[in-house]
């Protein structure tokens, strides 16, 4: 008696002249080698050393395919695809999320007030500090909702967007090398 079976999978059928690659790997080499070759088959390739640097480009970009590896330092593959699943549950149930760079900027704007009061030997009692933390995370996250009610878009993406337009604005103020 043989045993047949029937392979049902049918390969995607992508259109290099319409697909866009994001391709992940923290080998340079690997990196270099496969968007050179994918470039010459006529796809779109942009590249990302690490996961987390994926996540970030995947939140602004579309992409028809993804070439991840599994095995790198920081965030593996594995994780990077845990986080991708989670944002879609996310989305789907509608979660309002505080981006993380709103949720843990506590801690980083108390020590730059620590900074300050040793820079002028002048200490501020924990109700003040407790006052100007309050009035700059509120300014703060109203700022990102803003940003993301204007421009349709997550929280998290919001934050992204203003922070990097506020980079833009100080080069442009100050200078490259300022």
């Amino acid at each position: 008696m043989t045993l047949q079976t029937k392979n049902t999978y049918k390969q995607p059928a992508l259109s290099p002249a319409l697909s866009s690659l994001l391709l992940v790997d923290d080998e340079e080499m690997n990196r270099d080698m496969l968007s050179r070759r994918l470039t010459r088959e006529g796809y779109t390739v942009d590249v990302a050393a690490d996961g987390h640097s994926a996540l970030e480009m995947m939140k602004i970009a579309r992409y028809d395919m993804v070439l991840l590896d599994i095995m790198m330092p920081g965030m593996d593959g594995f994780q990077v695809l845990h986080t991708i699943k989670a944002d879609e549950i996310l989305q789907q149930k509608e979660t309002f999320v505080i981006p993380d760079v709103l949720a843990n900027a506590g801690g980083v704007i108390v020590s730059y007030f620590e900074w300050v009061q040793d820079l002028q030997n002048f200490f501020w009692t924990e109700d003040e500090v407790n006052k100007k933390l309050r009035d700059i995370l509120v300014r703060a996250f109203h700022e990102v909702l803003t940003m993301s009610q204007r421009e349709k878009v997550d929280m998290r993406l919001a934050a992204l967007m203003l922070g990097v337009s506020r980079v833009a604005r100080a080069m442009l103020w100050r200078g490259l090398y300022a």
